[in-house]
Order: structure tokens, then sequence, then C-alpha cells
């Protein structure tokens, strides 16, 4: 999750220092390691639910 909002914020800087395909980070941020987080984040939110159960 680190590394997915490091990715986000490193892509705005694209557009405040000029060099655009920086923003190219911001999209991978957002597009691959973001959902991969929140589906690792969901899985263990079961898996906890379902410890708590029985």
């Amino acid at each position: 999750m680190i590394v997915a909002g490091a990715l986000c914020l490193t892509g705005t800087l694209g557009p405040a220092s000029g060099r655009l395909e920086i923003q190219y980070l911001g999209i991978a941020g957002y597009a691959f390691a973001l959902p991969v987080a929140c589906a690792l984040l969901a899985m263990l939110f079961k898996y906890e639910r379902l410890s708590e159960v029985g």
C-alpha cells in the first residue's frame, strides 16, 4: 500500500516539474498497485472476520 501511495504521489510531480513522463508512475500506481493493495486488504479483512466467527 505504501508503494501504491508513493507511485501516486510521484505522479503528481510530473505536471509540477514540467516532465510529463513522470506522470506514468502515477498511472501505474492507480491502475496496478492500488487495486492489488485493495484486493490484499479485502482478503485480509475476510480472513480476520472468518477467524472471529468460528
